[in-house]
């Protein structure tokens, strides 16, 4: 977890500077204890690997994957829109449905995932652990709305409007010469 806030620190910073977006998925398998309860601990370790394996498949060098916790992931997703974050996640939950019945094995568990998606604009101002939780929010929607699906965060683009540049009152063309009002 550590290491995910600092990678996604630097790219925060780096995202502002070069002025493109971030997107992020928080990645959760669905009912993983009960695949660990009904198939044992090496079939969990196994569909983990499984599931490592299609992200090693279909993401780029630049991307980022870090666990936050039990089969939670986070994925970092440099100069990534929110469509192609968005069109990822749905090829990610493909893969991952498909898994078990490309496998051959029938013995091998139903697996799917669910997913939420947060991209951040480069005037989009949150620090690492408020985009995370975005995207965690997002996750935890998929997982209410029935799991194997997708759902992104809302984020408001918070700007810092540009300075007025300074003017100075202007008289108005008919008072300009008039005596003042009494």
């Amino acid at each position: 977890r550590r290491y995910s806030l600092e990678v996604l620190t630097r790219w925060l910073a780096g995202m502002e500077r070069g002025r493109q977006p971030l997107s992020l998925m928080m990645l959760d398998i669905d009912h993983f204890k009960r695949i660990n309860d009904t198939h044992g601990p090496l079939t969990g370790d196994r569909s983990l690997q499984q599931l490592a394996d299609i992200l090693r498949a279909r993401l780029r060098t630049q991307d980022q994957v870090g666990r936050l916790g039990g089969e939670e992931l986070l994925v970092i997703l440099p100069n990534t829109t929110a469509s192609g974050a968005h069109e990822l996640a749905e090829t990610l939950r493909r893969s991952v449905e498909q898994m078990a019945s490309d496998s051959g094995d029938s013995s091998a568990p139903n697996m799917t995932i669910s997913i939420g998606v947060c991209t951040l604009e480069a005037d989009t101002r949150l620090n690492p652990e408020e985009a995370i939780d975005r995207a965690d929010a997002a996750l935890y929607q998929a997982k209410q709305k029935g799991r194997n699906r997708i759902e992104t965060a809302e984020v408001r683009v918070v700007t810092t409007p540009a300075a007025a540049p300074h003017e100075s009152p202007r008289v108005p063309p008919a008072a300009a010469g008039s005596a003042p009002a009494p």
